[in-house]
């Protein structure tokens, strides 16, 4: 994938700003499209899988919670500001989220905030049962 806008990057690192672990979070990741002239941005925190013994390959997600109105702030001019509770359907990859319409350095946006990162994208990071140590695959 070829590098992010600018102010996509800036966008993602400021919205990592809000996210407030209640642990260590998990690495970052951003999707981001163009439809037309508005962008789709979706935020989330990769999964960690456990490596070696009994629960080998079992993956979880990274707790944390979102200051709200300091991601309201990240946009201008926001139109929408939603919470969706669970997936809509089986086919809905995002399930919950928060979600704003706005623009950002003028650029119109569709920012979308995932409490877990979608089951398609590999985890981010990979810990020892034996010795609890972690190596970080998203960088």
């Amino acid at each position: 994938m070829t590098q992010p806008p600018q102010w996509i990057q800036d966008l993602t690192y400021d919205a990592t700003e809000e996210i407030h672990a209640f642990d260590v979070l998990a690495p970052v990741g951003c999707h981001y499209h163009q439809i037309d002239s508005q962008w789709e941005v979706t935020i989330f925190a990769s999964r960690t899988e456990v490596v070696g013994g009994p629960k080998d390959g079992t993956q979880t997600s990274s707790n944390f919670s979102l200051n709200l109105n300091g991601v309201y702030k990240l946009l201008d001019d926001v139109t929408e500001f939603r919470w969706q509770a669970l997936p809509v359907d089986e086919a809905d990859d995002l399930g919950p989220h928060v979600s704003l319409v706005g623009t950002r350095d003028g650029h119109p946006v569709w920012l979308r905030i995932l409490a877990q990162a979608p089951v398609n994208f590999e985890p981010g990071r990979f810990i020892s049962a034996y010795d609890g140590n972690w190596d970080e695959a998203w960088t």
